[in-house]
């Protein structure tokens, strides 16, 4: 119904929300918050004859929703190139077991491969299961939810072969530099990815969405406390070969120095997403997700540039294993513009919520059915 006073607002309710097609958003009265659900269909009363119809969407210009408020497809197509970025992940890993097999490595050192493939795997699968859920009307909180238990297995797989890497070189007595603190500190880091994981995963499967912010909050510091344990486990490499080697060729310091360097500025990155977790205005939110997500595009940028420098440096004993490294790269660079398309996404959606107060004039019909 249609509110009578030409100058009051909609009373407070779950509305079809303006931004994200295919859920619904609280309005308190006066604006838009930051609790969002899954469309929950009506109840309806016995005692009417008449079913009423659901509320028409406002179709008058002014209160039209701004072109490019819709942050799915910038969403769809970052998650499609996160897929793709898995795929070549998973591709160098095999290419990385083949050249240890070449080699005629003992069976241990291809292990730790072994082990991380299918994290390389069920993170393609995490991809896919992301990419649906944006594209669904409905289930979209289950579809995520799903999504991080996906990435939350991979990184436990990714955690077992840090793990094994770390005890296979104390118990093995390993003369490899660095060896044993560097897959000790990755594995720190990939606990902490399984942590925010699981915070992402609790969120979505809620059906209420108090507490929600405060738990991405923590995710997102979570992934920074991630990202830099992943950068000191490079620069404890570097420490190790530059002290165990009487020459290290120049590009492979500036590698691992840029590789460093972009796990800092990852880690910053994800700190200012956590900011954003903390705002209640979704423009404010969604403007501190998209600078960090741009911030992680560059972060990743950086990380391909070490990463050619490193392998250009170096000197494969197998063509296998160099292409491998190559690939990796590729990997990292899909990463670069996964990041920058959820930053336009999340660019795009802070430009409709912006114009929030507009999205619900006077005449926005009240809900059919309170819930």
């Amino acid at each position: 119904m249609v509110q009578d006073d030409p100058g009051s607002a909609p009373s407070p309710g779950w509305y079809e929300d303006p931004i994200n097609r295919g859920q619904e958003r609280l309005w308190d009265g006066q604006q838009w918050t930051n609790e969002v659900r899954d469309p929950v269909p009506a109840q309806p009363d016995p005692e009417l004859q008449i079913p009423s119809p659901g509320p028409p969407r406002p179709t008058t210009e002014a209160h039209r929703l701004p072109a490019g408020g819709n942050r799915d497809s910038f969403l769809v197509a970052g998650a499609s190139v996160v897929l793709a970025a898995g795929i070549f992940a998973a591709i160098s890993t095999l290419l990385t077991i083949v050249a240890f097999i070449s080699l005629d490595l003992e069976t241990r050192f291809q292990v730790t491969n072994w082990i991380a493939l299918p994290g390389d795997l069920l993170a393609i699968a995490a991809a896919a299961v992301a990419i649906a859920a944006f594209r669904a009307r409905t289930q979209r909180r289950s579809l995520l939810a799903t999504a991080a238990s996906l990435f939350l297995t991979a990184f436990a797989f990714y955690f077992a072969s840090d793990l094994y890497s770390m005890l296979d070189n104390i118990l093995g007595d390993s003369s490899e530099p660095g060896a044993i603190p560097v897959a000790a500190t990755r594995a720190v880091g990939d606990f902490a990815f399984i942590a925010a994981a699981w915070l992402v995963a609790s969120t979505f499967r809620k059906q209420q969405n108090r507490g929600n912010r405060s738990y991405l909050f923590v995710a997102a510091i979570s992934l920074a406390i991630y990202a830099f344990f992943m950068a000191t486990s490079r620069l404890v490499n570097f420490v190790a070969i530059t002290d165990h080697y009487d020459y290290v060729p120049g590009g492979i310091k500036t590698g691992i120095i840029f590789i460093v360097l972009a796990f800092l500025i990852l880690s910053a990155a994800w700190i200012i997403v956590s900011i954003g977790f903390r705002q209640y205005e979704i423009a404010g939110r969604d403007l501190f997700i998209a600078i960090g997500a741009f911030i992680a595009s560059g972060a990743y940028l950086v990380a391909t540039i070490g990463s050619a420098i490193y392998t250009g440096a170096s000197n494969f004993e197998e063509a296998t294993q160099t292409a491998a490294v190559w690939i990796a790269a590729v990997s990292t660079m899909l990463l670069c513009v996964a990041a920058a398309l959820v930053a336009g996404g999340f660019m795009a959606s802070r430009r409709a919520s912006t114009h929030g107060t507009s999205l619900a004039p006077r005449d926005w019909p009240e809900p059919q059915a309170r819930r």
